[in-house]
Parts: C-alpha cells; sequence; structure tokens
C-alpha cells in the first residue's frame, strides 16, 4: 500500500538523509569500528540500482549485518561501487520501500543480468532497482510502458536510495591500471 503522496518523497529522503549523517558523526567519535551493530530487522540485506542509459551508474549499498565495513574497504577493487551502511539505515530504508509499495509490484528473484541493455516483455529496461534481503529477493524497473504509479514508485524508491548513497562514506581503493583514462568515457 502506498501511504506518501508524491510530495512527501522528498521529505522521507532528506529524513534518511539525515539519519545517514547522524549515523556517520556517531561512527566517527567511535574509534572502535569491533563493536557489535544493531541488529538488522532483515538480516543481510542488498540493494542495488543500475542505469543502463548510456553514462548510466552501477550503485549498490549492504549493511553491516552483510558484509564487515573495515574488512570490505580494506581490499583494492576494481570498482568503488558498493557502500556499506549501518544496520539502522538500511532498516530505515528498506521499511520506505515496503511502505511506498515496493513488494506489491517487485517481480520475485533476481533481476536480469549479464547483458548491456537486458530487455523486459519486449521492451528495453532503462533502469532496475533490486532488493535482497534473509527472506525474499525481489526488483523493479524503469522502462517504456508503465503506469504513472509504477513511475512513481521507481522514482520514489530510487530517489531514497540515491539519498542514503550519496551519505554513505565509501573508502574503497581502487586498482586503475587505467590511469586518468578511468575519469573519461
Amino acid at each position: 500500500m502506498r501511504l506518501l503522496t508524491t510530495p512527501a518523497r522528498p521529505l522521507v529522503a532528506l529524513i534518511l538523509l539525515m539519519l545517514a549523517l547522524a549515523s556517520l558523526a556517531a561512527c566517527a567519535s567511535t574509534p572502535d569500528t569491533t563493536s557489535p551493530t544493531e541488529e538488522s530487522h532483515f538480516g543481510s540485506v542488498r540493494i542495488q540500482f543500475r542505469d543502463f542509459r548510456p553514462g548510466g551508474s552501477r550503485l549498490a549499498l549492504t549493511n553491516e549485518s552483510a558484509m564487515d565495513r573495515v574488512d570490505y574497504y580494506s581490499q583494492t577493487r576494481r570498482e568503488a561501487e558498493l557502500k556499506v551502511t549501518s544496520d539502522e539505515i538500511m532498516n530505515a530504508l528498506v521499511e520506505v520501500f515496503s511502505d511506498e509499495g515496493f513488494w506489491d509490484s517487485a517481480r520475485p528473484g533476481q533481476p536480469p543480468s549479464g547483458a548491456d541493455k537486458p530487455r523486459e516483455g519486449g521492451q528495453e529496461l532503462h533502469g532496475i532497482l533490486s532488493v535482497e534481503t534473509a527472506d525474499r529477493t525481489g526488483w523493479i524497473t524503469f522502462r517504456k510502458g508503465l503506469t504513472k504509479d509504477e513511475l512513481e514508485l521507481f522514482q520514489g524508491c530510487s530517489q531514497a536510495f540515491v539519498a542514503i548513497y550519496n551519505a554513505t562514506a565509501g573508502y574503497q581503493l581502487v586498482d586503475n591500471p587505467d590511469g586518468d583514462a578511468l575519469f573519461k568515457n
């Protein structure tokens, strides 16, 4: 059931952003990174956003119940698309998705992968937002032919996700054999 109107969505994103910043400030003032985190209501969670349009993004968030933040950021990687956030922030984000109606509209299981431009029902997908929790996995899409409600759902959930993603610090060391070509497309 959709509880939030379109004008309320920016407010939800702002609230989530404030929660994220408060969580980051708490982490910054607490040097002990081995202390236990708040238990996640949803277990291990991973949310992914993929934009298949030219120059589009691939972003992912996971929670501390799924991955140790220090361990993850301590390893050099080719990409820095994944960020680790607190269980508290992820709990709030998954609850916003649920309130918006994500699980009512989500296709069950994993989204299409492997293709640069995946298709569904003959339509090219422009974007995918997927959520994987300990109990269930589902995804919604952005493509031609969606209803107004489907478009609003994708927009609202995507905006909330991107707000939290941008507010989450990521300290990933990136292996960069391309030199400055990494920044040129």
